[in-house]
């Protein structure tokens, strides 16, 4: 047999116990959330009420009267007489209920004269002790003794005990509870609660929902799936349209670009409409954005002022060579410059 180390090499009776300890540790950690009236209303006497006199009286009914008569099988509350039971009140840590008993069962034979094998014990935590970190605990203690001549009793007439316990003060209720120790022991049979099956419903419902929620959800993402993919064609045309689309605007930005830069027409006009009279041109050039143009002008006209002021043309200067000889129709010019690109 292959070990693995995990709690898959557990045998069914070890993983049950450990299961249905856990459940026990979690229901009482959702009972210690509940408000203090609701977890005193689990501890209400159910069934028929029977008080445990010992084995010389055997049951009664509550303040000594004769015991209600149980079909065999009916459930029962089980009271035991005060007289047979221990009780006492000490500070002890606080803690979970569960460690509260673990607690006094390991030091039973201190807090009590009786030893771990003489009796069981059962503890209620009833409020804050005046030592800090301490609270104020009632603890009964059951000699197995009694239990055992209860179990007797309780099985010779075939009754399904829902609790052991003691007469709470308010006569309604019982304190403590010595059925999971005498079950444990095997002086009780488990029985079957209605509890028990209620829990294992809404543990089905829980798991019916959550299965449920996984199945819908799995169903949505398939809807999603399928509607992508009868959209697949439509979204590649679109997809196409689009890439087509912005290579045209790319193109017709290139285009018009290409068309502002090199607008010989528009640098023309432009310098036509900037020249002041009495200068006129004979020759333009123009390569990307460099102009040069040449031309005569009266000697007392200044030509580089109103082309700087259009603001359109930059760097202009009068080129030192190639220029013309004076003539009698007027002086001469030949400027360069950068125009400006206006978005």
């Amino acid at each position: 047999m292959i070990e693995t180390g995990t709690f898959l090499d557990l045998d069914m009776s070890t993983l049950g116990a450990g299961v249905r300890g856990f459940w026990r540790w979690w229901t009482d950690e959702l009972a210690a959330l509940l408000p203090q009236r609701w977890r005193n209303a689990q501890a209400r006497l159910g069934g028929t009420v029977l008080v445990w006199r010992g084995a010389a009286t055997g049951f009664s009914g509550l303040a000594g009267a004769a015991p209600v008569a149980a079909a065999p099988g009916a459930p029962v509350t089980v009271l035991v007489d005060a007289a047979l039971v221990l009780e006492r009140r000490c500070p002890l840590p606080v803690a979970r209920a569960d460690d509260l008993r673990r607690l006094v069962a390991l030091d039973i034979d201190r807090l009590s004269p009786f030893s771990a094998d003489d009796a069981w014990a059962d503890v209620v935590a009833e409020g804050a002790a005046p030592v800090e970190g301490m609270v104020a605990a009632h603890i009964a203690f059951l000699p197995k003794s009694v239990a055992t001549d209860l179990a007797g009793a309780v099985a010779d007439r075939a009754l399904r005990p829902l609790a052991v316990g003691l007469l709470a003060p308010d006569g309604a209720t019982r304190r403590f509870d010595f059925l999971p120790a005498m079950q444990a022991a095997g002086l009780l049979p488990r029985g079957s609660s209605a509890r028990g099956w209620w829990w294992g419903a809404v543990a089905l419902l829980f798991a019916l929902n959550l299965g449920l929620f996984i199945y819908r959800d799995v169903a949505s993402v398939a809807r999603v799936q399928a509607l992508v993919e009868a959209q697949r064609p439509a979204a590649a045309i679109a997809r196409r349209l689009a890439a087509s689309v912005a290579r045209e605007d790319a193109a017709r930005a290139g285009l018009w670009s290409r068309r502002r830069g090199g607008d010989p027409l528009g640098t023309l006009a432009l310098i036509a409409h900037a020249l002041p009279p009495g200068a006129w041109i004979e020759r333009l050039s123009i390569s990307g954005s460099a102009v040069r143009f040449s031309g005569y002008k009266q000697p007392e006209v200044d030509v580089l002022r109103p082309l700087r002021a259009t603001g359109r043309l930059s760097g202009l200067r009068t080129a030192t060579s190639d220029v013309a000889a004076d003539t009698g129709t007027g002086q001469p010019f030949d400027i360069s410059g950068e125009r400006v690109m206006v978005p």
